[in-house]
C-alpha cells in the first residue's frame, strides 16, 4: 500500500486541450507531395504555450522517423497552428531537416503511418513510439490498409484513416476532424476539402458532397444494420448480418427485406434478396441472419458458406412491400432505411477510384468512405461493428472488431481512455 501511494504522488496531469485537427499527406495530380501539413487545434478558450509539446511522425515499423519540437510557439484560444511545407496556406512552422526548409520532398509518409502529439517527452528519430506522454494520435494510410501494430499501439480497436488521393478529381482533400474532440479517435476523421488554419469543412465535404447521414431513411429508423461479417479467416462459414432494435418494444420484421448487392458488375445489382417475413426482434435486441455455424443465428442463409461478397459490395435494409425485390435488380433507394458499403479485398479498389468509387458510394452512403474489412486485421474472426453512432447511413459508425453475433458489439467508449495525459506513466 505504501508503494502505491508513492507511485501516485509522482503522477501529475495535463489537460489535453490541444488536438490534431487536420492532416494532408497527398496532393491530387502532384508529382511530389510538397503541400503536406498537420494542423493542431486548441479546444480551450485560453492560449496554450506549446513548450514541452512535440510531434512525432511514426513509420509502420513503429519507429519515429521525424520529430518536431513546438517550444517557443503559442496557440491562441480556439485557434489553429499549422505545420507544413513552405507555401501551405496559414503555415506557421515550416518542415525542416537539418536546418533546411524542405519544399520538394514528401515529409509525411503516406502508407501505414501515424502522427503523434506528445507532451513532456523527449523524442528523436529512430526511437520506438509508445502511448506514454501521448496527448493525441492519428493512424493513417493512403491504400485502404490497416497497420495492426500501429493501431494496437496508439489507437486500439479502430481502423486507420484512409486518405484517398483520387477521392476528388478537382479539390485537394484532407483528413479532417469532424466527429468530435475525443483524443486518439481515428473514427472522428473524414475526408473533406483542405482548410489549413481554418474551420474544417465538415458540412459539405469535397466537391459539395454531404459528409454525414446524407440520406433520409425511407421508413422507420428504429431497426438498423448493426454488424456485418463478410470474410472469415478460412472457409467463409461464419458470415452474418446483425440487425439491432433501438426501440423498447418487441417488433415484427414482416415489412423488412435485406438486399445484398454486388459492386463488381457493370451496373451494381442484387445477388440475394432476404425477406424477413414472420420474424420478430426483441426490445433493444438483435436479430442475426447467418450461416448455420454462426452462434445466436435467428435465421440461416440458404447456403452453408460464401453468402456475402468479398469484393466491393453493399448491404441494404428496406421497409415496405411497395417495391418488388428480385435478384439482378439495380440498387434502389426507395424504402431504404439503412445501408453499408464495404470490401474485403484492397485489390478491388484498383478498379474503383475517383468518380467511379463515389458513384458506387452514392447508391448507399453518399459522400462517405468505403469500409474495408481487412482479413489480415486479426487471426480471429472479425466483423464490421457499429460503434459510437446509431443513426442510419453512417460509415464512420463502424469499426473492425471481434465478431459478436447476437451480443453487444466489442466497442470501446471511447476506444482509448486518455482524457488526461499522465506525466511519468
Amino acid at each position: 500500500m505504501q508503494l502505491l501511494v508513492a507511485v501516485l504522488c509522482l503522477v501529475s496531469f495535463v489537460n489535453g486541450g490541444v488536438l490534431i485537427n487536420e492532416v494532408n499527406t497527398e496532393v491530387p495530380g502532384a508529382s511530389v507531395n510538397n503541400a503536406q501539413y498537420i494542423e493542431l487545434y486548441n479546444t480551450d478558450s485560453e492560449d496554450v504555450v506549446l513548450n514541452n509539446y512535440s510531434i512525432a511522425l511514426v513509420g509502420n515499423d513503429e519507429k519515429i522517423y521525424k520529430a518536431f519540437y513546438l517550444d517557443g510557439y503559442t496557440i491562441k484560444g480556439n485557434d489553429y497552428l499549422v505545420l507544413g511545407h513552405d507555401g501551405v496556406k496559414n503555415v506557421m512552422l515550416v518542415f525542416k531537416d537539418d536546418g533546411d526548409v524542405i519544399s520538394s520532398d514528401a515529409e509525411i509518409k503516406v502508407q501505414g503511418n501515424a502522427i503523434v502529439l506528445y507532451y513532456g517527452r523527449e523524442i528523436w528519430a529512430g526511437q520506438i513510439a509508445s502511448s506514454a506522454f501521448m496527448v493525441d494520435a492519428i493512424v493513417h494510410d493512403n491504400g485502404g490498409r490497416n497497420d495492426v501494430g500501429l493501431l494496437a499501439l496508439l489507437t486500439p480497436q479502430q481502423n486507420a484513416v484512409h486518405e484517398d488521393s483520387d477521392f476528388s478529381e478537382r479539390d485537394d482533400e484532407s483528413m479532417s476532424r469532424c466527429g468530435g474532440t475525443t483524443q486518439a479517435a481515428n473514427y472522428q476523421f473524414t475526408l473533406a476539402v483542405s482548410t489549413p488554419g481554418e474551420v474544417n469543412d465538415c458540412t459539405t465535404g469535397v466537391t459539395g458532397r454531404p459528409r454525414i447521414a446524407p440520406v433520409e431513411a425511407q421508413g422507420p429508423t428504429d431497426i438498423i444494420i448493426n454488424e456485418v461479417e463478410a470474410d472469415n479467416p478460412k472457409q467463409d462459414e461464419q458470415e452474418f448480418i446483425e440487425l439491432k432494435n433501438l426501440g423498447a418494444m418487441e417488433k415484427s420484421l414482416d415489412q423488412y427485406t435485406l438486399v445484398l448487392y454486388a459492386g463488381n458488375r457493370a451496373t451494381p445489382s442484387a445477388y440475394n434478396v432476404i425477406p424477413l417475413t414472420g420474424q420478430t426482434i426483441g426490445a433493444n435486441g438483435y436479430f442475426v441472419i447467418g450461416s448455420s455455424q454462426v452462434p445466436n443465428a435467428d435465421m440461416n442463409f440458404a447456403q452453408a458458406k460464401n453468402n456475402l461478397q468479398n469484393q466491393i459490395a453493399g448491404v441494404a435494409l428496406y421497409y415496405g412491400k411497395e417495391t418488388p425485390f428480385n435478384i439482378g435488380m439495380p440498387v434502389t433507394k426507395i424504402n431504404m432505411v439503412d445501408a453499408i458499403a464495404y470490401t474485403t479485398r484492397s485489390s478491388t479498389l484498383k478498379g474503383y477510384k475517383g468518380q467511379k468509387l463515389q458513384n458506387f458510394m452514392n447508391l448507399f452512403v453518399p459522400g462517405q468512405t468505403l469500409i474495408f474489412e481487412d482479413p489480415a486485421h486479426t487471426k480471429e474472426n472479425e466483423s464490421m461493428s457499429r460503434c459510437f453512432f446509431t443513426d442510419s447511413f453512417r460509415s464512420n459508425s463502424y469499426q473492425l472488431l471481434a465478431a459478436t453475433p447476437g451480443k453487444l458489439n466489442a466497442c470501446g467508449y471511447p476506444p482509448k481512455s486518455i482524457d488526461k495525459v499522465i506525466i511519468g506513466g
